[in-house]
């Protein structure tokens, strides 16, 4: 027998608020943004805004700040402004630049040169403030 569950929202008991995750844990933010051409936030989830702080280096702006700074960032990064000759480029969080308002992501070739790319993504999870 096929069930169907249609609702317009759920809430807590009280109802006044989410549902608490038992035994999981969801993204507390995620993005994807482009650096090179025009500078773009595409989508996000608790993401405020974007900063460029020079060549390949972006600061995500959180709109609710997490509880400490020893959140799991993930980052990935698809096509470049520029072509590289068999030298690959990376996406990589900086702990220089990870409070509990924000976090820095680089862009850089393996030879640590910056490099604004398109179709950047990251994914944060750990606790909200």
């Amino acid at each position: 027998m096929t069930s169907v569950l249609n609702v317009d929202s759920i809430a807590d008991k009280a109802g006044t608020g989410p549902v608490g995750l038992t035994k999981q844990s969801a993204a507390k933010a995620w993005a994807t943004h482009t650096q090179s051409g025009s500078y773009t936030l595409h989508d996000s989830f608790n993401v405020s805004s974007l900063t460029d702080d020079g060549t390949g280096k972006t600061f995500y702006n959180w709109s609710s700040n997490l509880n400490n700074a020893f959140y799991s960032a993930t980052a990935g990064m698809g096509e470049f402004a520029v072509t590289f000759r068999n030298t690959p480029a990376l996406g990589v969080t900086s702990n220089g630049g990870k409070t509990t308002a924000l976090i820095k992501w680089e862009s850089q070739t393996t030879g640590n040169g910056g490099v604004d790319s398109a179709d950047n993504n990251l994914t944060v999870h750990g606790d909200l403030a």
